[in-house]
């Protein structure tokens, strides 16, 4: 997921999920975060949400940060695709708002992505 992979190739705290979205099964939401080696704090996080449009997953908005990059949504529905940087603490009620965000406006979304 967005290819935030670790600095020494060790992502033993890492936590991962995803659920679908929709009864038909194209509309997926993403969440990946590591935790801190003495398991602190969240050192990154992507939350991202994927759809299918004809047969081909697309990717449709991803909120992340890492160690190197604060946080920032990629809007790829925005023609061009665009990224900004949020105002916000790299923690996991970070995520979980964009959990919920996600959760709450993915056939918005998913509609600007397709206009």
């Amino acid at each position: 997921m967005g290819g935030h992979g670790s600095e020494n190739g060790n992502d033993a705290d890492c936590q991962q999920w995803s659920y679908y979205l929709d009864g038909n099964k194209k509309d997926c939401i993403m969440v990946k975060y590591v935790y801190s080696p003495n398991l602190d704090k969240i050192i990154r996080f992507v939350v991202a949400y994927h759809t299918v449009v004809n047969e081909i997953p697309c990717e449709v908005i991803r909120c992340d940060c890492s160690e190197k990059e604060a946080v920032h949504v990629h809007y790829f529905y925005r023609k061009p695709p665009e990224k900004e940087f949020v105002n916000a603490a790299a923690d996991f009620a970070t995520m979980e708002k964009f959990v919920d965000y996600i959760t709450n406006n993915w056939q918005k979304l998913k509609s600007k992505f397709l206009s």
